[in-house]
């Protein structure tokens, strides 16, 4: 019964982590758009976009810490292969647990701090220059990114002890 609802919470998380790299792609595309617009009218008419600059500065954010949590999802990251590929398959086990301990050790500080970030910024009102765009909802988009990809190695943590204790 157990393993069951914890498949069906990685399955939901899954599903949201992929959601979010679908947000992410379409932020790209439209930050994309939105620079060649932008760098088009400022040569051409000079008459660039106002805020332009602000708009792609919280599209990045969107896009990379929604697309982190799928590149660890999907396993896109760059790991030392050549030195843990030759190590023996406990020793790999082991490696990995230790990987995932250490980057749960960074990542939930990350969330939390850009959470309560979240909440300072919100209650003095900072905003972007030009287009007035609040700030803090670029915090709230690094704490949901951050959290989901605790989760991921959370998962893969309980995965890889799992299959260490299994052998």
């Amino acid at each position: 019964m157990w393993l069951k609802a914890g498949n069906r919470i990685v399955n939901i998380i899954n599903l949201i982590i992929r959601l979010g790299a679908y947000i992410a792609v379409a932020m790209l595309i439209f930050m994309m758009l939105l620079t060649v617009c932008d760098v088009f009218l400022r040569y051409a008419l000079d008459r660039p976009i106002p805020g332009g600059y602000e708009l792609t500065e919280s599209m990045m954010v969107t896009f990379s810490f929604l697309a982190i949590a799928y590149c660890a999802l999907v396993r896109g990251n760059v790991r030392m292969d050549i030195f843990v590929s030759r190590l023996p398959p406990t020793a790999q086990n082991i490696y990995d647990i230790v990987g995932y301990v250490v980057c749960l050790a960074v990542s939930i500080p990350i969330a939390w701090r850009n959470f309560t970030e979240a909440m300072e910024v919100q209650s003095i009102g900072l905003a972007s220059t030009v287009l007035r765009i609040p700030a803090y909802p670029c915090y709230l988009v690094i704490f949901i990114g951050m959290t989901l990809l605790s989760l991921v190695f959370l998962s893969n943590l309980v995965n890889s002890v799992y299959g260490m204790a299994k052998k």
